[in-house]
Protein backbone atom coordinates (compact mmCIF):
# COMPACT_ATOMS: atom_id res chain seq x y z
CA UNK A 1 0.00 0.00 0.00
CA UNK A 2 1.22 3.61 -1.21
CA UNK A 3 2.17 6.55 1.53
CA UNK A 4 -1.13 7.87 2.40
CA UNK A 5 -2.48 11.08 0.43
CA UNK A 6 -4.08 13.63 2.53
CA UNK A 7 -7.46 14.40 1.23
CA UNK A 8 -6.23 18.16 0.87
CA UNK A 9 -3.41 16.67 -1.96
CA UNK A 10 -5.96 14.64 -3.48
CA UNK A 11 -8.75 17.96 -3.72
CA UNK A 12 -6.09 20.20 -5.21
CA UNK A 13 -4.81 17.54 -7.55
CA UNK A 14 -8.41 17.22 -8.71
CA UNK A 15 -8.36 21.33 -8.67
CA UNK A 16 -5.60 21.19 -11.06
CA UNK A 17 -6.94 18.51 -13.18
CA UNK A 18 -9.76 20.82 -13.98
CA UNK A 19 -7.68 23.32 -14.92
CA UNK A 20 -5.43 21.63 -16.94
CA UNK A 21 -8.40 20.25 -18.59
CA UNK A 22 -9.53 23.54 -19.21
CA UNK A 23 -6.34 25.67 -19.92
CA UNK A 24 -5.11 22.83 -22.41
CA UNK A 25 -8.15 21.15 -23.92
CA UNK A 26 -11.45 22.76 -23.23
CA UNK A 27 -10.08 26.36 -23.93
CA UNK A 28 -8.90 25.44 -27.73
CA UNK A 29 -11.62 23.40 -28.63
CA UNK A 30 -13.70 26.29 -27.52
CA UNK A 31 -11.47 28.34 -30.03
CA UNK A 32 -12.34 25.97 -32.86
CA UNK A 33 -9.30 23.75 -32.62
CA UNK A 34 -9.70 20.56 -33.68
CA UNK A 35 -7.96 17.31 -32.74
CA UNK A 36 -6.66 14.64 -34.93
CA UNK A 37 -6.16 11.59 -33.99
CA UNK A 38 -2.66 9.83 -35.88
CA UNK A 39 -3.11 6.05 -35.80
CA UNK A 40 -6.56 5.26 -35.15
CA UNK A 41 -5.91 1.40 -35.28
CA UNK A 42 -3.13 0.94 -33.37
CA UNK A 43 -1.24 3.29 -30.73
CA UNK A 44 -3.33 6.95 -31.32
CA UNK A 45 -1.44 9.95 -31.04
CA UNK A 46 -3.48 13.65 -30.66
CA UNK A 47 -2.50 16.25 -32.39
CA UNK A 48 -3.81 19.87 -33.18
CA UNK A 49 -4.93 19.92 -36.59
CA UNK A 50 -3.91 23.45 -36.89
CA UNK A 51 -0.54 23.17 -35.54
CA UNK A 52 0.41 19.77 -35.31
CA UNK A 53 1.38 19.93 -31.81
CA UNK A 54 0.85 16.93 -29.51
CA UNK A 55 -2.14 17.53 -27.54
CA UNK A 56 -1.17 18.01 -23.52
CA UNK A 57 -2.96 14.78 -22.19
CA UNK A 58 -2.06 11.68 -20.43
CA UNK A 59 -0.47 10.54 -17.63
CA UNK A 60 2.78 12.81 -17.92
CA UNK A 61 0.66 16.20 -17.39
CA UNK A 62 -1.97 14.72 -15.36
CA UNK A 63 -2.07 15.86 -11.59
CA UNK A 64 -4.05 12.69 -10.56
CA UNK A 65 -1.82 10.54 -12.49
CA UNK A 66 1.26 12.27 -10.83
CA UNK A 67 0.32 12.18 -7.76
CA UNK A 68 -0.68 8.51 -7.53
CA UNK A 69 1.67 6.90 -9.81
CA UNK A 70 2.75 4.34 -7.54
CA UNK A 71 -0.64 3.28 -7.43
CA UNK A 72 -3.75 3.89 -10.00
CA UNK A 73 -6.03 1.78 -8.10
CA UNK A 74 -6.17 4.83 -5.02
CA UNK A 75 -6.57 7.25 -7.48
CA UNK A 76 -10.51 8.74 -6.86
CA UNK A 77 -11.13 8.25 -10.80
CA UNK A 78 -10.66 4.79 -10.20
CA UNK A 79 -10.20 3.95 -13.87
CA UNK A 80 -9.50 5.96 -16.84
CA UNK A 81 -8.71 2.64 -19.10
CA UNK A 82 -11.93 0.86 -19.15
CA UNK A 83 -14.70 1.20 -21.56
CA UNK A 84 -17.36 3.69 -20.74
CA UNK A 85 -14.39 6.09 -18.09
CA UNK A 86 -14.91 9.70 -19.60
CA UNK A 87 -10.91 9.36 -20.11
CA UNK A 88 -11.83 6.43 -22.65
CA UNK A 89 -14.73 8.34 -24.17
CA UNK A 90 -12.36 11.57 -24.92
CA UNK A 91 -9.86 9.41 -26.43
CA UNK A 92 -12.45 7.79 -28.71
CA UNK A 93 -14.14 11.04 -29.90
CA UNK A 94 -11.65 13.78 -29.12
CA UNK A 95 -14.20 16.97 -28.95
CA UNK A 96 -15.55 19.55 -26.64
CA UNK A 97 -18.90 17.58 -25.34
CA UNK A 98 -16.78 14.51 -24.40
CA UNK A 99 -13.81 16.41 -22.85
CA UNK A 100 -16.34 18.42 -20.78
CA UNK A 101 -17.40 15.28 -19.92
CA UNK A 102 -14.23 14.39 -18.51
CA UNK A 103 -14.30 17.67 -16.83
CA UNK A 104 -17.78 16.84 -15.36
CA UNK A 105 -15.91 13.78 -14.00
CA UNK A 106 -13.39 15.60 -12.48
CA UNK A 107 -15.49 17.89 -10.67
CA UNK A 108 -18.12 15.20 -9.60
CA UNK A 109 -14.91 13.87 -7.52
CA UNK A 110 -14.98 17.27 -5.42
CA UNK A 111 -16.99 17.67 -2.10
CA UNK A 112 -19.81 19.51 -3.05
CA UNK A 113 -18.82 22.79 -1.20
CA UNK A 114 -15.68 22.58 -3.83
CA UNK A 115 -17.56 22.19 -6.83
CA UNK A 116 -16.29 24.14 -9.43
CA UNK A 117 -18.91 23.29 -11.67
CA UNK A 118 -22.15 24.69 -10.87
Amino acid sequence: MPTKISKAKTIQAIKDSIKHWEEDILNPLRKGRKILIINPDHLKSYYWGDTGESVKMGSWCCPLCKLFSSDCKYCPLESCVLKGDAYVVFLDNPCFETAQGMVDKLDSLLPEAERIMP
